[in-house]
């Protein structure tokens, strides 16, 4: 628990696998070690070079030393930093062609005497608006869901799910694919922009 003689972060309990979570892991907080056999002989190496160099030298070359250990301790951490960096921009990126990617195309009128009809991104959903034969509260319209021709959901121009529809028992919100789900509150958002409600 002291830690190692030559280890400056080794000492400090509270720095999690020597301030190199990337790179090594500790599952029982004895000892970290690093997750491969290559990594683990670069360290070696390099406390074996720095405890030669501390031992033949005075004491301003131990400082030198100490100096130049965080200095490579620092070099390291940046670029650590810099590959997390790159990860966080590829995921981002990637959600955000997901995101491109599955995206409905919005109908430009919204109010038909039959409904109006269209596809969700997602291959086999499909959707109907309809604004007539509108229950009081329902705000104005009314959209259902349909999987390969059966409707599963019914959503009312507020947003809230509909339970049952001619019998049957309709999906929940969660029940839903996702895409469908946020592309459905887009359809709702920007019905009750073109239809207002009651």
């Amino acid at each position: 628990m002291g830690g190692d003689v030559g280890s400056l972060l080794s000492h400090n309990i509270f720095t999690y696998c020597l301030n190199n979570p990337i790179n090594m892991s500790d599952e029982d907080g004895d000892r970290p070690a690093f997750d491969t056999k290559e990594e683990a002989e670069d360290y070696e190496e390099y406390i074996h070079s720095t405890r030669t160099s501390r031992t033949s030298s005075s004491s301003g070359g131990i400082i030198s030393s100490v100096v130049n250990s965080v200095k490579e301790f620092n070099e390291q951490a940046v670029r650590n930093t810099r590959i997390l960096g790159l990860a966080t921009v590829l995921v981002v990126g990637k959600m955000e062609l997901e995101s491109r990617a599955s995206s409905i195309k919005l109908p430009k009128v919204v109010k038909s005497a039959k409904g109006v009809e269209g596809d969700f991104s997602v291959k086999g959903y499909d959707y109907r608006i309809d604004t007539n034969k509108v229950a009081p509260g329902e705000g104005g319209f009314h959209i259902h869901i349909f999987r390969d021709g059966d409707e599963i959901a019914k959503v009312n121009g507020r947003g809230g799910f509909v339970a049952n529809h001619k019998g049957e028992n309709l999906l929940r919100p969660s029940q839903l694919n996702k895409t469908v789900r946020n592309e459905l509150n887009k359809l709702i958002n920007y019905v009750q922009k073109n239809v207002g409600g009651d």
